[in-house]
């Protein structure tokens, strides 16, 4: 009986290496098919994932030359809107120029159908247009700064009836450096 069990114990044990062989190889299988199977489905999510970033991306730049079109449109508004407005202050500034150089005019066309006016020596000739600012005023012969000279009531412009005097109660102008 030992050889009988020695011969079945042959196949038997070829049996069982072949089957475990093929279950390991089953088992195998059934593994990898898994892994392969969620790297094909990370796969697609990647490709849809481009897809969508890609798409995202072409809107963006679509709203960016939108955007880029405002921007040259507004800058060139914006060019036009300077360029009136520099004209504009152009034109102010000769509208001023004539009205400060008239009453000039009129002083000198008025002394010019008279006799000329005296003039006092050492004194400027004040025209009757706006007086001029206190740095360009003299100082008097005291060697005071020209502040002095222009902290002294000047009355020299009259408002018309129509303009609200709201500094009605004051008694000098505000000129000077505001300390007390």
């Amino acid at each position: 009986m030992k050889r009988r069990h020695t011969r079945l114990l042959a196949p038997s044990l070829a049996l069982a290496v072949a089957l475990s062989g093929a279950t390991g190889a089953a088992i195998g299988y059934l593994h990898f098919e898994r892994i392969a199977g969620n790297e094909r489905l990370a796969a697609e999510r990647a490709e849809r994932a481009n897809a969508e970033l890609q798409d995202a991306l072409s809107r963006m730049r679509d709203q960016l030359a939108a955007a880029q079109l405002r921007i040259d449109a507004l800058s060139g508004q914006l060019a036009a809107a300077q360029e009136e407005q520099m004209r504009a202050a152009d034109e102010i500034q000769q509208q001023l120029a004539a009205y400060h150089g008239a009453p000039a005019r009129r002083t000198i066309a008025a002394r010019g159908k008279s006799a000329p006016a005296p003039k006092a020596q050492g004194s400027p000739v004040v025209l009757a247009g706006n007086p001029p600012a206190a740095s360009q005023q003299p100082a008097p012969a005291t060697g005071s700064l020209p502040m002095a000279v222009a902290s002294s009531p000047v009355k020299n412009f009259t408002a018309p009836g129509s303009t609200p005097s709201y500094f009605s109660g004051e008694s000098t102008p505000f000129l000077g450096t505001g300390k007390q």
